[in-house]
């Protein structure tokens, strides 16, 4: 690739983006070019030769040439989980070699990026750099040229961003190169499929009686009928909604990043009002007299007028959640965490390599494993009996009398109360997450994937 192959490259996409301007924000730097003496000097200097690409980069484009964009707030795109795009070519007074024998040349602007890797003879290869970790993960590109148009056609995004979190804004501005969604598995004898749009993601469901209330991504709450299986309302205008749950006098609790923790009106109808806490949730769980919030990082109790009662830590990225009168456990990323509900304080708190949905028999909690098998804590934390050195949890949980329905990722799993394995059976794709959803009546189980409901009886599993 020559270097106004690569800066018709760059044209391309940075037209792309500029063709929405209500969507993205874009900034564009533009380099000092260099000079054949100023190569060669940092050539001396480092002790390595420089890919005759890169060379012509800086010799004919300049250094440091940029391109950022990102979404803006209030745009067609969701904001808070939209990624952004960097693509920065290190100044050529500033390229250097990084333990060990390691030249970057582009910048995230916190000390990451493209890299080559001098330390065995001959080329080097191509690696992304990670300056935190001091993290070198190869590339499956072989030249720079492969390198920048792959990276094109993800619009220069980070490395780390997964596929299908860039695939909004490639649709969007890109269409051709989205990523096509794993096609969908029909649910199995005994479900009943709601009329769920199929260009929404869920965020959160509760019941009522025969409704069934759905919150989504993009700032809806949608009413279904669960005996008609219908969609008889659908209340629109509001942020992108993550969780929710109904309060005791019908009003809807729900979440967005932008606003935070917010009640509505009966049946979910109405304009945002003062919001309860200004942080988002990922999870709400209402209780006896008050709600168990969970962000990311913090917990709160709230009282049903919106009073906090006490904040406290959590595990990250809680995952399953059980109630007790005097307390509750969390499980998050690789942690099981006991909160007292009085004060906040932790009871307890146990590392484990996996985490997931929970359930209680009597005082004890239980991680549920695929294929069968329990990890089990008692009222002090200690675990009871042996657990796996390397266990796989279910997602999400449920219990009856005489049963636990569990879900991780296209698997759904019923078991017994001492985790033996009655049935499985694949659901959806393996890239959706499945989660479980009990009705009060305990009869009817919802169960769902990020953009589809299926309502079936639990005596039919």
């Amino acid at each position: 690739m020559s270097a106004a192959a690569f800066l018709a490259l760059v044209a391309d996409v940075r037209a792309r983006l500029e063709a929405h301007p209500d969507t993205f924000t874009l900034q564009h730097l533009s380099g000092t070019r260099a000079t054949e003496a100023d190569l060669a000097a940092v050539e001396a200097r480092l002790g390595v030769t420089l890919p005759p690409m890169l060379r012509a980069l800086h010799l004919e484009v300049g250094a440091p040439f940029g391109l950022y964009w990102q979404v803006r707030e209030g745009g067609k795109l969701d904001a808070d989980d939209a990624p952004s795009g960097q693509l920065e070519l290190v100044a050529t007074d500033q390229l250097a070699l990084h333990p060990p024998r390691v030249l970057r040349f582009t910048n995230d602007g916190y000390g990451n990026g493209f890299a080559l890797d001098y330390r065995k003879k001959g080329a080097p290869r191509l690696v992304f750099f990670d300056h935190d970790e001091e993290k070198l993960t190869p590339r499956k590109e072989k030249t720079l040229d492969a390198l920048f148009a792959a990276w094109a056609e993800v619009l220069f995004v980070n490395t780390e961003t997964e596929p299908l979190d860039v695939d909004p804004v490639l649709e969007l501005v890109w269409p051709e190169k989205a990523q096509p969604w794993p096609e969908k598995k029909p649910a199995p004898p005994g479900f009943v499929t709601l009329p769920f749009p199929a260009d929404r993601c869920i965020g959160g469901v509760d019941f009522d009686g025969d409704r069934l209330f759905v919150c989504t991504y993009e700032g809806e709450v949608l009413i279904f009928d669960l005996v008609t299986h219908a969609l008889v309302s659908t209340q629109a205008g509001l942020p992108a909604l993550r969780t929710m749950a109904r309060l005791p006098d019908g009003r809807l609790l729900t979440s967005s990043e932008a606003f935070g923790v917010f009640a509505l009106p009966v049946d979910g109808a109405g304009t945002l009002r003062t919001p309860w806490l200004s942080q988002g949730a990922v999870a709400l769980r209402v209780l006896d007299d008050e709600v168990l919030v969970i962000g990311d990082a913090r917990g709160w109790l709230v009282d049903f007028a919106g009073q906090l009662r006490c904040e406290f830590a959590v595990p990250k990225n809680v995952i399953g959640i059980v109630e007790f009168p005097d307390r509750f456990v969390l499980a998050g990323d690789d942690e099981i965490a006991c909160i007292d509900r009085a004060t906040g304080a932790r009871r307890w708190a146990d590392a484990t390599p996996t985490t997931g949905g929970l359930f209680a028999r009597g005082e004890e909690v239980s991680l549920v494993l695929v294929g069968g098998g329990l990890v089990t804590w008692a009222r002090d934390g200690k675990r009871i009996g042996k657990s796996p050195r390397k266990p796989k949890a279910h997602f999400s949980v449920v219990q009856t009398a005489d049963r636990i329905v569990a879900a991780r990722l296209g698997t759904l799993e019923v078991l017994d109360h001492t985790g033996k394995s009655l049935s499985q059976r694949a659901f959806a794709t393996e890239a959706d997450a499945v989660r479980v959803h009990l009705h009060p009546d305990g009869r009817r189980l919802l169960v769902r994937t990020d953009d589809a409901l299926h309502l079936t009886e639990i005596d039919r599993l």
